[in-house]
């Protein structure tokens, strides 16, 4: 007895109406034919599983019950656990089993069968360009059942719906694929036109606009501080409305800030659907939200670019669709073409910057170096031309060519610890050092050239350890000299004391002090808080001062306010125990 859709409805006219589905939207088209197939043969169940190879097995795309009304995917059968019957979708046309519990194709599959109550099946193998794409089941519950021959006629019609909208969800994938290659190939080539940083990421988001979003924004951490680099809509009326947003509601360090979360979080994010309630949650204000509401938010997602010595975020925002996996997984792809832009663009900054520091050492070098050798050269051609007769004027041309050959030493030492920034700074350490002479020594030469300056010692009777003495001496002069340069001419305080095991080294000026700014760079190499016009040296002291203090297992510090001066502060371990009890603390 045929089912009363064949008495009721040709078996063509079901053909046609399955005929008739849209095949691009792939979930939507298999959901109608399974439910047009399903009460069409009057079985219960109806699912479409496709093939998949390593490990070889089928998978349920999606499955239809009619009892419920309700749609089931994810179950799975594996080539061990029904070679046979995966075997027979490669050879048959057509697998109709009428009872499942005593046919012996299906022995494999009683249990699964059994636990849906499953007792009759009909499934037609999907093939698509000569290749077994997967197969449509029927699985009939109640008293077994006899499949007809129009019945399996229909199934392999709708079989045939399927495997056409098989194939449409290919090409529209691999139009889909085309197209993100594309997008991202432009992508990759436009940001590639600069190497400026602001540039590469006004480009980031304009670029990605509207494939990504209607809206988006790059932020990038810069220590603590949150910079936003660029915000971006793709339409110009929003855009001074989304310029006003980001005026009021900058990102910070804390605020709720998608890209600030996702930088801290190193993950990417995304919310199909943004809610009043979902962004109150996550702790923006009502003015917050109503400015949001004002420029349109629909969807959002956000994903963090992982660049060399960068810590940024993408963020895109729609105002009408809902983002998913796939627009998530685009933007991630787009964000590695992004980071990669911006590590260039960061690596030309540093080369150029190398470049200039480069040029302005030389130049200082150079500077530097022509002062003493032109002392040397007037005090040795006054000796060697008998001009200087008496011994108070060969002594005193003497002592200028020994203070000259002296700073050229230090100055050669200096560049040489500088060339080899990257390498440990090697010390002679000894037992027994007594700091307290090494300093007054060095106070005692810097104050000759301190034009008027003077210099204030407050030393204890001695501080014994085990240091590299002349490195802490270098030390001492690096700062001193510092002082010297920047004090305004104003007395200098140079204070050695003892801290617990630490010896601490105190050289404060009475100088303008330094921005805030710089504070951060100040002991960087070739750094320098003024031009090298008003100020001489090489930009290198604090650097190799920082260097000798780390080497010792130390550390320094600096205290500087605008307009009240400069103190840096040296703690050097090593105090032998019993000189730490006979000195003074430092204050």
């Amino acid at each position: 007895m045929e089912h009363p859709f064949f008495a009721e409805r040709s078996t063509v006219a079901a053909v046609l109406e399955l005929a008739a589905l849209s095949k691009r939207d792939w979930a939507m088209a298999l959901e109608h034919i399974l439910r047009i197939d399903s009460h069409a043969l009057g079985v219960d169940r109806t699912s479409y599983w496709s093939m998949r190879e390593d490990p070889r097995s089928i998978y349920c795309d999606l499955g239809y019950i009619a009892s419920a009304d309700a749609m089931e995917r994810g179950a799975a059968l594996s080539q061990d656990e029904a070679p046979v019957y995966l075997g027979e979708l490669e050879r048959a046309r057509v697998l109709a089993f009428d009872d499942v519990m005593t046919d012996a194709g299906t022995r494999e599959l009683q249990d699964y069968c059994r636990a849906r109550r499953i007792t009759s099946m009909l499934d037609i193998p999907v093939w698509t360009e000569s290749r077994l794409a997967g197969v449509l089941c029927h699985e009939h519950v109640g008293a077994p059942r006899h499949w007809s021959a129009p019945e399996i006629d229909f199934a392999l019609a709708v079989a045939q719906v399927i495997a056409t909208a098989v194939e449409a969800r290919r090409r529209t994938r691999a139009e889909e694929q085309e197209r993100r290659a594309n997008f991202l190939a432009r992508a990759a080539l436009d940001l590639s036109h600069s190497l400026d940083e602001d540039l590469v990421c006004r480009r980031a988001i304009a670029g990605a606009l509207p494939t990504l979003g209607d809206w988006g924004a790059l932020d990038l951490f810069e220590g603590r501080a949150v910079v936003r680099k660029a915000i971006v809509h793709v339409d110009p009326e929003r855009q001074r409305l989304l310029d006003r947003y980001a005026a009021d509601y900058p990102p910070r360090g804390e605020s709720p800030h998608m890209t600030v979360q996702v930088i801290k979080l190193g993950q990417a994010v995304v919310v199909p659907e943004v809610t009043d309630e979902t962004l109150r949650h996550n702790g923006f204000s009502e003015q917050h939200l109503a400015r949001l509401r004002e420029i349109g938010v629909r969807s959002a997602m956000a994903v963090p670019l992982t660049a060399a010595g960068v810590r940024a975020a993408l963020e895109f925002v729609s105002t009408t669709r809902s983002f998913g996996y796939d627009a998530l997984k685009l933007a991630e792809e787009y964000g590695e073409r992004v980071a990669s832009a911006l590590t260039n663009a960061r690596l030309y900054h540093r080369a150029t910057e190398a470049l200039r520091a480069r040029d302005e050492f030389l130049m200082l070098a150079s500077h530097e170096l022509k002062t003493p050798l032109t002392s040397l050269r007037i005090s040795a051609e006054q000796l060697a031309s008998g001009t200087l007769r008496s011994p108070p004027e060969v002594a005193a041309a003497a002592g200028r060519i020994l203070r000259s050959s002296r700073r050229l030493t230090r100055l050669v030492e200096h560049m040489l610890d500088a060339a080899g920034a990257n390498q440990p700074l090697l010390l002679r350490v000894r037992d027994g050092i007594d700091l307290v002479p090494l300093v007054r020594d060095v106070a005692d030469e810097l104050s000759a050239i301190a034009c008027g300056a003077p210099i204030e010692l407050s030393l204890p009777a001695r501080l014994v350890g085990r240091w590299d003495g002349d490195r802490v001496q270098e030390l001492a002069a690096l700062l001193i000299d510092n002082a010297l340069k920047f004090g305004g001419g104003k007395p200098i305080r140079v204070a050695l004391a003892a801290e617990g095991d630490r010896a601490v080294l105190s050289i404060a000026d009475q100088g303008d002090g330094l921005a805030p700014e710089l504070m951060a760079r100040l002991f960087q190499p070739y750094e320098r808080g003024v031009t090298h016009r008003g100020y001489g040296g090489l930009g290198i002291g604090l650097y190799l001062a920082r260097k000798i203090v780390d080497a010792h297992g130390g550390n320094i510090e600096v205290r500087s306010r605008k307009g009240a001066g400069t103190e840096f502060i040296a703690r050097l371990p090593g105090v032998a125990p019993a000189a730490a009890d006979r000195v003074p603390s430092a204050p």
